[in-house]
């Protein structure tokens, strides 16, 4: 460590630290659908004395397998019903060391960029979130910046050590979630580009690029074979992809999607400017970012998959995004003052913004499951009968934290079949996205329309969980 880098390694362990506490924060707060289903599926399989069960687990959409393995680890020694934060330690570990890849990968070109790459990395509330809940999304990222960091010192100066490192980071990539396969083709087009710029044979060309992406196609070509008929797709809160696309980006960059006006044009434009810019600079990595960050999304937008797609599927693009963003800004300020100027005011927009949006998500959480069972055991007599607007979100949250808080005999859900002969007292809506509920509903059960009053409403904000409002029979 020198003298001239000391201010600046006290700025990134300032950094660091706040990344780490948000993120802590972040991982706590009641557990809900998807982390459930996680822990409910290993339930079964544990349960089951066929082995087969436990593969069949890892071909399930729900499944993140390297998160899910964690999990299993945590299950077996505390069990399905300990503290959060135990659950969700893997994402928030991965997440901090996302913070630190990002800072080494900028801090390679100058202090300023290490410096910025760790702050929007840290700072961003995508990245807060994800790395605050038990899902395979938080490690992904981990690998995927691992990967990128290895690859990039891999194709200056190839060493068998470093072509071993990238590949088991790819794989863990893999196995913390599929869509890290665009993160690979990704890569897969930069180190083409950099080693046919060489000019070597072709055949010694091609077998550098079996060597260090072999491992990988074997893995997705087997589990693809696998998977073609065997998968099973559970569910999820999907929307049209262009949407999913822009919530995403607007919110990586510190933009409330549920603002008036869209600045998603405007943040891929700037973007691609600096994708073009490293173009013309003749820096191969353009063909990475131009693939994971443009070309891939671009695409689902335009496939416009007619089952739509959740926002958390174009993290990765959002991640590097925030990377190539770190690359311009430092550009900006090592030019003139006013070029320092608007890196300064940008950089500020964006942590403002992500700072707002942070404090939403901290305030509303992703829901407060909990409280709302322990307020439909105490709306009756017990067990408290109720339905609610997707039967197996609600049967299965419910019964979790039912079993957890010791309340499993006060509260019983009622199927639509049973809810249409004999319809429940209490009501749970949801899905408002951002809309208040309303203060009465009619449902048509019981051979006619009954009526149900808003009794009390559970919030959230932000890319997961659900606002659940309770009603009850006016009658």
């Amino acid at each position: 460590m020198t003298t001239s880098n000391r201010p600046a390694l006290i700025i990134l362990g300032i950094i660091f630290t706040l990344a780490a506490g948000l993120r802590v924060w972040a991982a706590g707060g009641d557990l809900w659908i998807d982390e459930i289903w996680s822990l409910d599926n290993i339930a079964l399989a544990r349960a089951s004395a066929k082995p087969g069960d436990w593969l069949a687990l890892f071909f399930h959409d729900n499944t993140h397998a390297l998160n899910t393995a964690y999990l299993a680890l945590v299950d077996a020694w505390i069990g399905p019903y300990g503290p959060p934060l135990a659950y969700r330690a893997f994402s928030v570990v991965s997440g901090l060391g996302s913070v630190a890849v990002a800072a080494a990968i900028g801090w390679r070109r100058g202090v300023w960029e290490g410096l910025i790459a760790a702050a929007l990395i840290g700072f961003s509330y995508p990245m807060i979130h994800y790395s605050g809940e038990a899902r395979g999304y938080a490690p992904m990222l981990l690998a995927g910046l691992a990967a990128y960091a290895i690859l990039e010192r891999h194709l200056v100066a190839p060493t068998p050590g470093r072509m071993t490192a990238f590949i088991i980071a790819c794989l863990l990539g893999l196995a913390s979630h599929l869509t890290f396969i665009i993160v690979l083709c990704g890569f897969g087009l930069w180190a083409a580009v950099v080693l046919f710029r060489r000019q070597e044979p072709p055949v010694r060309t091609i077998a550098r690029l079996c060597l260090l992406f072999g491992a990988q196609i074997i893995a997705v070509t087997v589990y693809g074979a696998i998977a073609v008929n065997n998968l099973v797709i559970g569910g999820g809160a999907m929307v049209p992809a262009i949407d999913a696309l822009g919530d995403m980006t607007e919110l990586t960059f510190g933009a409330d999607p549920a603002g008036s006006g869209s600045v998603t044009l405007a943040i891929a434009l700037g973007v691609s400017g600096i994708v073009w810019w490293l173009r013309r600079r003749g820096k191969p990595e353009w063909t990475f970012f131009a693939i994971v960050v443009l070309a891939f999304p671009l695409g689902m937008v335009l496939a416009d998959l007619s089952s739509g797609l959740a926002p958390r599927y174009f993290i990765a693009p959002a991640l590097f995004a925030l990377i190539a963003t770190a690359r311009g800004l430092a550009a900006l300020l090592a030019r003139g003052p006013w070029s320092r100027t608007m890196a300064g005011l940008i950089l500020a927009v964006i942590l403002i913004g992500n700072g707002l949006l942070a404090g939403n998500f901290f305030t509303q959480g992703r829901g407060n499951y909990a409280d709302a069972v322990t307020v439909i055991a105490g709306s009756g007599t017990r067990p408290v009968r109720f339905a609610g607007y997707h039967p197996f979100s609600i049967e299965t949250v419910t019964a979790y934290h039912a079993r957890r808080t010791g309340r499993a005999g006060d509260i019983q859900f009622v199927d639509a079949e049973e809810d249409a002969r004999n319809p429940a007292g209490l009501y749970i809506d949801g899905n408002f996205n951002g809309a208040a509920p309303p203060n009465e509903i009619s449902r048509a059960v019981g051979g006619g329309l009954k009526r149900y009053r808003l009794q009390v409403v559970f919030p959230h904000w932000g890319l997961s969980g659900d606002t659940w409002a309770i009603y009850r029979r006016a009658d």
